[in-house]
């Protein structure tokens, strides 16, 4: 959502950086062996039906042709399918899953293919965390699926919608959630159960904290406008840093990195425009 405001693509990027699972991946098992059977996997793209992924209808956005990062030759789409945040092999151990690295082996691996320092002019996206919550991962073995409606072949998930966020709760699912110049992020029927969320911070399975930064000057944090019933959460956090243009009230470094280093004085003096 943040990408539809007009403005923001007038930025340009040196490149589009992708880590994630099967939401992102457009094609890594096609450039790797099957674990199983030493055969090149077939897969490519995680498409319901022909056609391209999020990450290659981003990266055209900007001019940047995105590429598994196990083609020939590598790529910047470092995403598996069935990929978890930090388990290896699938989350369950299981050799067959050995290519479904997860995001942390990816980032290592991006940060290893650059030699340790990120392009900074680069568009980076972290997808990832569903399949964590999956029963045939190691967070919850012994519990139906706990975040598809259906299940293997399928069936219905045998829990509903609700006793599944019960279990997570059981289980001490928190949620702490940080960021900086946030557009709305779901509808009110979202927003009513995120909040709900929200009680004592003690309490085990519960959302701890929620905090987004806002500079008042920048107008991307109010997309989409109007009455579209989108709605933000958690508590804001503002400041006012005024530069004389949408681009650089927006800047993630220069204007709210700098915001976070010096609180007291948020406003860039390399980045110029009128002073708050």
């Amino acid at each position: 959502m943040l990408l539809c405001a007009p403005n923001v693509f007038a930025q340009s990027f040196s490149n589009t950086i992708f880590f994630g699972d099967s939401n992102t991946d457009n094609g890594r098992f096609r450039y790797l062996p099957d674990p199983t059977n030493g055969s090149t996997h077939t897969p490519g793209a995680f498409t319901t039906s022909p056609g391209l992924m999020w990450s290659q209808s981003l990266g055209a956005r900007f001019g940047v042709t995105v590429t598994p990062s196990s083609a020939p030759g590598g790529g910047n789409n470092y995403a598996a399918g069935g990929a978890t945040v930090a388990t290896a092999n699938g989350g369950n151990g299981n050799a067959i899953y050995a290519n479904q690295w997860p995001a942390t082996a990816q980032i290592n691996a991006y940060l290893s293919a650059v030699g340790g320092r990120a392009d900074p002019n680069a568009l980076y996206t972290v997808y990832i965390g569903n399949n964590d919550l999956k029963s045939y991962f190691n967070l919850a073995p012994a519990l139906p699926n706990l975040v598809d409606a259906t299940v293997a072949g399928g069936a219905p998930n045998p829990l509903n919608l609700s006793q599944r966020q019960a279990a997570l709760i059981a289980l001490g699912f928190q949620v702490e959630h940080f960021n900086s110049a946030s557009p709305k992020v779901g509808d009110f029927n979202f927003k009513q159960y995120y909040e709900s969320l929200k009680v004592l911070s003690s309490s085990s399975g519960r959302l701890l904290d929620s905090i987004r930064l806002v500079n008042a000057a920048d107008f991307v944090p109010d997309f989409p406008f109007g009455n579209t019933g989108f709605e933000h959460v958690g508590m804001r956090a503002f400041f006012e840093a005024r530069y004389g243009e949408e681009k650089k009230n927006h800047d993630p470094c220069y204007c709210y990195g700098y915001a976070l280093d010096d609180p007291a004085d948020p406003h860039n003096p390399d980045e110029g425009g009128p002073k708050a």
